[in-house]
């Protein structure tokens, strides 16, 4: 049961990241949605592909057992926080040092 509080931790981080730089990465719901779509086939085709031919499993005790087709349910996870946690980060990263940049632009 490791892997789904690690995805917890990484989602909670990403939307405290979000909130306290009020840098939000969707400005609508639609947005959201198809971002979400795009991300879940796109890897749902590579695991669907990868996983039986065994280039990479999921056992143990890290996940809950709860699968769609050879995809464990913390998969699908990993594909939706993640990337939202690195981009987070990122955008959050871009508005300090273009704030850092404006503000040293008008000292000179």
């Amino acid at each position: 049961m490791y892997y789904p509080i690690f995805l917890l931790v990484v989602l909670v981080s990403g939307l405290v990241i979000e909130r306290v730089f009020k840098e939000h990465l969707f400005h609508s719901l639609k947005e959201r949605i198809l971002c979400i779509v795009i991300a879940v086939v796109a890897i749902a085709v590579w695991d669907f592909y990868g996983i039986p031919r065994e280039h990479w499993i999921f056992t143990g005790k890290g996940i809950t057992g709860i699968f769609i087709g050879p995809m464990p349910i913390e998969e699908i996870g990993w594909t939706l926080f993640v990337p939202y946690l690195w981009v987070t980060i990122y955008v959050a990263a871009h508005s300090i040092f273009d704030k850092k940049r404006n503000k040293n632009k008008w000292k000179n």
